[in-house]
């Protein structure tokens, strides 16, 4: 009968009908809990942080892209340009100098 109560006891203290132990217990849950959701906001936060950071670096190099762009644009536009002159100095030059030759030699021989 001793032997009994005696595992019985143990039993209820395996099982926790102990309330003291319960609400220790619950506690301890609801603490870690607690601290997994601390946990969670915390890396919400440094998660937020991070996308912050790359969005500003992103912003800077979105700037330096435009720029970019924009210089290589005008300096293509200055370049065709540029280009567009010279072969039409050149190709006017070009025509008026035969021009003038044929016509001195259409003169030299009439």
């Amino acid at each position: 009968m001793l032997l009994m109560n005696s595992f019985d006891f143990s039993f209820k203290n395996l099982n926790f009908s102990n309330k003291k132990e319960k609400n220790t217990i619950q506690k301890r849950k609801k603490k870690k809990k607690k601290k997994i959701k601390k946990d969670k906001k915390q890396k919400n936060r440094k998660q937020l942080e991070i996308n912050q950071e790359e969005i500003m670096i992103l912003y800077h190099f979105e700037h330096l892209y435009i720029y970019f762009t924009l210089l290589y644009f005008t300096l293509l536009y200055f370049i065709i340009i540029y280009l567009f002159i010279y072969l039409f100095i050149y190709l006017f030059i070009y025509f008026i100098t035969y021009l003038f030759c044929y016509l001195f030699i259409i003169l030299l021989i009439y």
